[in-house]
């Protein structure tokens, strides 16, 4: 599998006919507090299957880390 789009946004959505709408790009989250929550955040993904991956199953783990590489 290759990772063709990997970002957060404020809002993320697919319209009926297929279009990808990404909303409020983030750059860094910042917080003056931990631990922080934000109102909504998006995560946005899109993959693309290498040949020899149809009907496979894979699983993604997602973590979010601070600067120090804390989970």
């Amino acid at each position: 599998m290759r990772p063709l789009l990997f970002l957060t946004a404020d809002y993320a959505n697919v319209t009926s006919d297929g279009k990808l709408n990404v909303m409020g790009i983030f750059k860094e989250i910042n917080a003056y507090n931990f631990p922080a929550r934000h109102a909504s955040m998006h995560l946005v993904a899109k993959l693309a299957a290498e040949l020899g991956e149809f009907e496979q199953t894979r699983n993604i783990t997602v973590i979010l880390m601070d600067a120090d590489g804390k989970k």
